[in-house]
């Protein structure tokens, strides 16, 4: 007789076995689909199947977590390719981006130009935050980052785009001058303010919901028009523990409250547990676009928080990002095959991570550590 242990085992085994049987014939099916004659695809572009040496690493994510399982992943080589991928997905009812379905990859959609006349930066959809910043300081010119280098620019700027250049620039999409969107139909449309200007204000903070973005035109801003630092900030980190967290918060109420956060000065605030001294600790970074003496001053009420840890630095605006956190930040972010679960959020009050962190009397065993945890 056959137990409800095993009954379980064997049901889990038989949706398994289904499940792996319709992505063996979606890869299948998808094979025929993209190597047919008629497609007349570019030399590079290439459809990659899970049965490929190359498929875990082009399939990797940024998190771990609830990672999707693809039928197979092309990668377009061309705007022209990238066109009749979504054409050939429509005509045979190839879903994206689901389960047993098809993972259009634009990593290859990697060009970037910058046009010095017009300050105009153009890229293509799979370029990264960290690829441009070098290329534009060289040039001459800063534009609005987000908070750490690996994401996908595009990916960024569709969703709004924050960073430390908001203050001073506005958010990324501020910059944004024009899209080339491939639809869901497989029309590739020029968007902008003059052309689908409808379009083109909605996706500004929602564009991952209306087709596919090949490529974006951002304007740029001189550093010669920015006099005040010639491209430069003060970068400044500090680490908190937690019996200072309270007027740490409060100072950071008090910007809110009077509204006197410069606008070129701007924070960055995160909590974790420091293993070295088995406690949780406040890590704070703050930026100023500006000399050092007067950065000095906007942040006076930081720095007579008297902490024993902290650090000053001035840094061009492209290494902002690889100088965060005392230099580890970015990297903490970025490193691939984790299981990550960063989230960020906007208060107006913090008084219960403070009162949270004052009730904790370091060192804890790991039993309690668990036990506060939950």
């Amino acid at each position: 007789m056959v137990t409800p242990k095993e009954m379980k085992q064997l049901l889990l085994r038989v949706v398994l076995f289904l499940l792996l049987s319709q992505v063996a014939a979606a890869a299948k099916n998808l094979s025929t689909i993209f190597s047919h004659g008629s497609n007349r695809w570019d030399p590079k572009s290439v459809l990659v199947l899970p049965k490929d040496t190359a498929f875990d690493g082009i399939t990797e994510r940024w998190t771990v977590i609830a990672a999707p399982t693809f039928a197979g992943v092309f990668r377009p080589a061309t705007e022209a390719d990238l066109v009749k991928t979504v054409r050939l997905a429509r005509k045979h009812k190839l879903p994206f981006l689901a389960t047993g379905g098809l993972e259009i990859d634009l990593s290859q959609l990697n060009g970037v130009s910058i046009d010095s006349d017009n300050a105009t930066l153009t890229i293509g959809a799979g370029v990264t935050i960290g690829v441009i910043l070098d290329p534009v300081y060289e040039a001459g010119f800063e534009m609005q980052q987000g908070t750490c280098s690996c994401p996908g620019q595009l990916g960024v700027t569709l969703g709004g785009g924050i960073g430390r250049f908001t203050g001073k620039y506005g958010l990324q999409i501020d910059a944004l001058l024009s899209v080339r969107l491939v639809t869901a139909d497989g029309r590739l449309l020029h968007v902008s303010n003059t052309s689908y200007p409808d379009l083109f204000w909605a996706i500004r903070g929602a564009g991952h919901n209306f087709g596919i973005v090949a490529s974006a035109t951002y304007q740029l801003r001189r550093i010669a028009d920015s006099p005040e630092d010639r491209g430069e900030v003060m970068l400044v980190d500090l680490i908190l523990p937690p019996n200072m967290s309270t007027t740490y918060f409060e100072l950071l109420e008090s910007y809110h409250v009077d509204g006197s956060l410069p606008t070129n000065l701007a924070q960055i605030t995160s909590m974790g547990w420091d293993t070295s001294f088995n406690s949780p600790h406040v890590l704070g970074n703050w930026v100023f676009f500006g000399p050092e003496e007067e950065g000095r001053k906007a942040l006076a009420p930081v720095y007579a928080l008297n902490t024993s840890i902290i650090s000053t630095t001035m840094v061009p605006w492209n290494k902002i990002l690889a100088s965060q956190g005392f230099g580890q930040f970015d990297a903490a972010l970025c490193q691939p095959g984790q299981s990550m679960d960063y989230y960020s959020v906007t208060f107006r009050n913090l008084s219960a991570p403070c009162e949270f962190y004052a009730s904790i009397t370091p060192p804890l065993t790991m039993g309690e550590r668990w036990n506060t945890s939950n």
